[in-house]
C-alpha cells in the first residue's frame, strides 16, 4: 500500500467520507481512539487504515 505524502491534503477525501460512512454505520470505541489520533498525528494513518482492514471487513462479511 503506497503511504500518503505529499501535502497534507493529497487524497485524504475519499478517506474522510469512507471513515463517516463507517463512524455512521459501525461505531466502535477503540477506532474512534484511534481516528483521533490519527488525525492528531497523521503518520498513524497507515496504522488505522491496517486497523479498518483487519478489524472492521471481516466483520462486515459475517
Amino acid at each position: 500500500m503506497k503511504s500518503i505524502s505529499g501535502g497534507p491534503n493529497t487524497g485524504l477525501d475519499p478517506f474522510i467520507l469512507w471513515y463517516i460512512c463507517i463512524l455512521m454505520t459501525c461505531i466502535d470505541t477503540l477506532f474512534i481512539f484511534m481516528l483521533i489520533a490519527a488525525l492528531r498525528k497523521p503518520e498513524r494513518l497507515g496504522f488505522v487504515l491496517e486497523y479498518l482492514k483487519n478489524h472492521l471487513c471481516p466483520a462486515a462479511l459475517h
